[in-house]
């Protein structure tokens, strides 16, 4: 039987991850749906800039993220021919994210790559993999 006592957080707070975690997530979510086939789950996104304002009286968020893949061959696929993959990606996450975020979004993406990241400790420690 389970004791009743006081909240040990309040009601309202749902999660200890600050709101970079959710953009990273909600952009690779959108990376995973767009190249399910072609990018394997081996990318990660790293937001460099989260700005908050007030533009013309609405919350306005400015984002810019880095998509990290493994190969030069990934990079490829991600911008797509004449930048169309990484515009059509930038698109989908920017309606999730002014959805999630209750903002008008600007979202600007660029492509890096950044070999063996997934077994290299100092890239897996500043992406908060490992403490």
């Amino acid at each position: 039987r389970i004791c009743r006592s006081d909240y040990l957080y309040d009601p309202e707070y749902f999660t200890d991850r600050p709101q970079r975690f959710f953009v990273a997530e909600i952009i690779r979510e959108q990376i995973l749906r767009q190249f399910s086939k072609e990018i394997p789950y081996a990318c990660e996104v790293r937001v460099d800039r989260f700005k908050e304002r007030m533009k013309d009286g609405r919350p306005f968020v400015a984002i810019d993220a880095v998509v990290l893949v493994a190969r030069e061959s990934q990079k490829g696929i991600v911008v797509g021919k004449g930048g169309a993959g990484i515009k059509e990606l930038g698109s989908a996450a920017r309606a999730r994210l002014e959805e999630f975020l209750q903002a008008k979004v600007h979202l600007a993406l660029r492509v890096k790559v950044s070999k063996d990241w997934r077994s290299d400790d100092a890239k897996l420690r500043g992406m908060g993999y490992i403490q």
